[in-house]
Parts: structure tokens; C-alpha cells; sequence
């Protein structure tokens, strides 16, 4: 969103609804969520997300605290002004992308919906909050657009042993991009985007809240979250397409749930709960819910997903559709007694190399393509920009080894999958979305992936934290990340040990509250506080419910 629409009464009276018409648009910043005439006449627009996104440049930023507003003074236009503002939105808005007008004539994903894939299968893999530098920073092609020193789970560490050699290794096999992006800040929004394309204006101006301090508790179900089209899985099942749902709130219904219906003029089913009884059937036994992001060993879950997957394919019945939240990479921070963040970001890697592996060595792999992505960046560091997210591609029709360069974002790659599996838009977003058609090639490679190991020791666990540091603060874990900033610094502490905390993430830590500034002090020099660093009264580091 990033224009603001003019509508002409047709008279200086009272306003008749009924005879308002479209006159044209004015650009804007990144949101618009407020408009007003000023004294002089001008048009006052505020624009929640200012001009987008920015670096995490300070080693480690928050990206729900990397953002500033922005307020226009737009004079009054007449009809030409106005003409002239109206063709700068709509360039502005690109329609239709530049990029999707590049599309090679032999490219396996069509150009429209409905036109013919020789992919007849996606898997799309969800994991959670990393940045593009804080995985593929230790990459050392000369195109790498990339900052080594904010590597945090790079293919090896500084030991050696191996973290994520199966994402680095489909990146080399198979296809991977560096100018990929969450379309949102954070997971409130993160799972909306990659389960429905698109976020509520409630989640986009409420999430805030789930991240502070208030506690302010988010309900997956209400029906204020849902967008108009619901999830992916109400379009499949309303085009009685086979699909499986591994964990993406499974379990989660509401009795305001019912069948999906289409709506008198709308292409989409429009749903009255967050999923309708007919995608509740496609959705899997085995993965309760993304709620047990790290309670459950990604490779069991990988497990489960083969066991099901398995008798499918050998049928010939492999679903159209699946969908699998991976979200070991979360980690714990360094929570005594819990997995180290190294051990769950090796689980959650190899999961990825045993899945891919798997599918791979199956006969439905001829015509298959798995995405894996994460829901958002919010938890790491960029260069590039904090909203910079990963994405690699595995398939026969994925160009062996590139790197890609062309912008996109979560939107792209369901946009990719509606036109591979023959589906409408399910918003505008995904309408008017970059397709990322460079990371495909039209001839068929059928070389199977072989799962790495990862050397690291997946059992590792965090011993009792040091007096003073971040990880002596102890967090709730319970529920979706309550911890906020304070598990990033434990997970600092954890990967790159004695070194600064950065300003940014001090900062972040500072505005949620609930730590003394001479532990701040101390943290900000690389040592441990000689006190305790939550302040009096409180046993647990303060946070919002969120962040899945």
C-alpha cells in the first residue's frame, strides 16, 4: 500500500455515498494509515512505515523498532496535478511488474493462471525469523551481495564443525536468492503473509502491541485477523485441490468456522473463521500446530511428514500442495538445559536436507518444486535491509546454481505457486507480485539431493548461564516469544561470545523494559554485569505475546 485513492462527491454539499466516484490517487509512503486537510487546504498523509524498510547495519538491529513514519503535506490538486499524481502512484505500484515481463517463453511457471506447468507438486517449507546475512554471510561467490562479519549460523563456525551445510548445499545445487523479503516485520504478521498473502489492517496496526510490554494477548482465530480470501488452503480446497497442512496452526479452528463460500462478486471463497471445514480435513494429525516451534525436534517432525507423504506418492496420489512449518531455527536463546541456538539450527538444517532428500529419491520428484523460506527476518542482522529473508528453490527445474539478484518477496513466491498449481490471486498483493522466474530453468535436472549431517552436536545443550549476562535472565517460553529482544541477545552471547553487544540491540532491550541500565552498560562491552540484570520485582524478562 503506498498511494492514497480521491474520490469526487460531484457536489460541495452533503456527501452522497451513492454518487461518489473515483477521481485518481496520490503517492505515498510505505502504509497510509491516516489522512486529513490541513489549515491551508493541503492534503496531510501519515504513512505508518515511512519510505520502507532499512539496513540492520549496527550488527544487530530490531527491525520492529527500525522504522520511522512519515508525514506529507500534499497541496490541493486540480485536475491536472491530480492526472499527474494518478500516473505516479500507478508507476509507482507497477503495474504490471517489469520483471514478470521478462519472462523467459520456456519458463515451467506460466505467465498466467491456468496456462501449463510441468510442475504439478510445491512443498513449501516455513521456518523462522532469519535474516539472509545472519545464514549466508560466509558466502564467498563474487556476486554474493553479503556482510561476513554478521554471520551467525554460516555453513560452518568458528570451531569448524558444520551448522547448516544442507541449505548452503541446495543453494549450490539448486537455486537460491539474495534480494528476497518478508513482507512484514515480524511472526504476527509473518504467518498471515505466507499462509494467505497478505496482513489485516488490525494485525499491521495492533502487532506492535504484542511485542511491547502491555501483554496484549493475539487471538490466530478472531475473525478481525483473517484477510477476505482466508489461507491458501480455503482456494485449494474450494478447487478441489489435494493438499496437507503440516503445523501452520493446526488445531487452532473456531466454532466460527464454517464451509467456505464465494461471496456474490468475488473469485475467492470467502471464509467465517481462519479455516473452514473443508481445508480442516486436509490438514495433518501428526503436526499439532507451530505453537511447539522448538519442543519438537524438526527432524521427528520431517519424520511424521515423510510417513504420511510417503504411501501418497507410492499411490500416485503425492498432494498438490504442502505446506510444513520447520521452526527449530526459532531456538530457545540460551535457556539452561535447553538446546543450544547452534544445536536447534542444525536440527532445524538437516531436517531441510532429510526432506528434500526424501523427495528427491521419490518418483514424484520429476515434477516437484519445495520453497523454503522463512515467515519473517525480524531476528537477525542485515546489511541489505532487516526485512531481507531467505529463499532457496529445490527441483528439477530449478537453475543449477544461481544466485539470483531479482527483488521479490513472500507475495512472489505464492504468486509462483498459484500459477503453478492453476490458482486465482488470493489477494492483490499476490496479483500484482514479482515472479521470480530467473530462478527456474525449462530443462529438466532429475539429480537426486544427498542430506549432510551437520558436525555440530545436535544434542548440545546450554549450560547454567553466567552471572550477569543476558542468558541469567530468565525468559517465558511458553507461548510465542514473549522474550523479544532478549532472546536475540542470548542468542548474540551464544554465537559470537565476548564480543559488544551493538547500540541497536541495547537500545531495543532498553525500550522494552524491565533491565537495569547497568547491565545494558556492561552488555554494550562485551562482559557481564557485576549485578542482576532484571529489575527489582520481576522474575522473568517482560515481552508481548507473540512471535511465532
Amino acid at each position: 500500500d503506498n498511494a492514497v485513492a480521491v474520490f469526487d462527491s460531484g457536489s460541495k454539499g452533503r456527501l452522497d455515498a451513492a454518487r461518489l466516484r473515483y477521481a485518481g490517487a496520490v503517492p505515498a509512503g510505505y502504509y497510509p494509515s491516516a489522512v486529513a486537510t490541513g489549515r491551508d487546504g493541503a492534503l496531510l498523509i501519515a504513512s505508518a512505515k515511512g519510505l520502507g524498510g532499512a539496513p540492520i547495519t549496527n550488527d544487530k538491529q530490531y527491525i520492529v523498532n527500525r522504522r520511522s513514519g512519515l508525514l506529507q503535506a500534499v497541496p490541493r490538486p486540480d485536475a491536472r496535478a491530480l492526472a499527474a499524481l494518478t500516473r505516479q502512484a500507478v508507476a509507482n505500484l507497477m503495474y504490471p511488474t517489469k520483471a514478470n515481463a521478462l519472462r523467459p517463453a520456456d519458463s515451467p511457471i506460466p505467465a498466467s493462471t491456468g496456462g501449463p506447468s510441468p510442475i504439478k507438486h510445491v512443498v513449501l517449507v516455513v521456518r523462522e525469523n532469519r535474516t539472509f546475512d545472519q545464514v549466508f554471510g560466509d558466502l564467498t561467490r563474487k556476486d554474493a551481495n553479503v556482510e561476513p562479519a554478521f554471520t551467525q549460523y554460516g555453513e560452518k563456525d568458528a570451531k569448524g564443525q558444520t551448522v547448516t551445510p544442507n541449505i548452503h548445499h541446495l543453494g549450490r545445487q539448486f537455486a537460491l536468492s539474495q534480494n528476497f523479503y518478508s513482507d512484514g516485520e515480524a511472526s504476527i504478521q509473518g504467518h498471515h503473509w505466507t499462509a494467505e498473502g497478505a496482513s489485516t489492517d488490525y494485525t499491521e496496526k495492533s502487532y506492535l502491541h504484542y511485542y511491547s510490554s502491555r501483554n496484549h494477548p493475539f487471538d490466530a482465530t478472531a475473525p478481525i485477523v483473517y484477510p477476505r480470501c482466508g489461507a491458501l488452503f480455503q482456494q485449494l480446497a474450494a478447487k478441489g485441490k489435494v493438499f496437507r497442512n503440516f503445523g501452520e496452526l493446526v488445531g487452532l479452528t473456531t466454532s466460527q468456522a464454517p464451509t467456505a463460500q464465494v461471496a456474490p462478486g468475488s473469485t475467492c471463497a470467502t471464509p467465517g473463521g481462519r479455516y473452514d471445514a473443508g481445508s480442516v480435513a486436509s490438514f495433518s494429525p501428526n503436526l499439532g500446530g507451530n505453537v511447539s516451534l522448538t519442543s519438537v525436534s524438526d527432524v521427528d517432525k520431517v519424520q511424521d511428514i515423510k510417513a504420511e507423504l510417503g504411501p501418497l506418492i507410492q499411490a500416485g496420489q503425492m498432494p498438490a500442495f504442502t505446506y510444513a512449518v520447520l521452526g527449530n531455527d526459532h531456538t530457545d536463546g540460551t535457556k539452561a538445559g535447553s538446546k543450544t541456538p547452534q544445536a536447534l539450527v542444525a536440527t532445524n538444517d538437516l531436517a531441510i536436507g532429510n526432506l528434500v532428500d526424501f523427495l528427491s529419491h521419490s518418483a514424484a520428484w520429476k515434477d516437484t518444486a519445495v520453497f523454503v523460506v522463512e515467515d519473517d527476518s525480524q531476528d537477525g542482522l542485515d546489511h541489505v535491509d532487516g526485512h531481507r529473508n531467505v529463499l532457496a528453490v529445490a527441483s528439477p527445474y530449478a537453475r543449477k546454481g544461481m544466485l539470483s539478484q531479482l527483488h521479490t518477496s513472500q507475495t512472489g513466491v505464492l504468486r509462483t505457486i498459484e500459477l503453478i498449481l492453476g490458482m486465482d490471486p488470493i489477494s492483490s498483493y499476490t496479483q500484482t507480485a514479482t515472479v521470480p522466474y530467473e530462478l527456474f530453468q525449462a530443462k529438466p535436472d532429475l539429480t537426486p539431493y544427498s542430506a549432510v549431517t551437520p558436525t555440530y552436536p545436535m544434542a548440545a545443550k546450554n549450560p547454567p548461564a553466567a552471572a550477569g549476562t543476558a542468558g541469567s535472565v530468565p525468559l517465558n517460553l511458553t507461548r510465542f516469544d514473549v522474550a523479544g529482544p532478549v532472546l536475540e541477545a542470548q542468542n548474540w552471547e551464544a554465537t559470537r561470545p565476548g564480543e559488544p553487544m551493538p547500540t541497536q540491540l541495547i537500545d531495543a532491550l532498553r525500550l522494552r523494559g524491565g533491565i537495569r541500565e547497568e547491565a545494558l552498560a556492561a552488555w554494550a562491552t562485551g562482559r557481564p554485569c557485576a549485578c542482576r540484570p532484571l529489575r527489582d520485582g520481576l522474575v522473568v524478562a517482560p515481552g508481548g505475546d507473540s512471535d511465532g
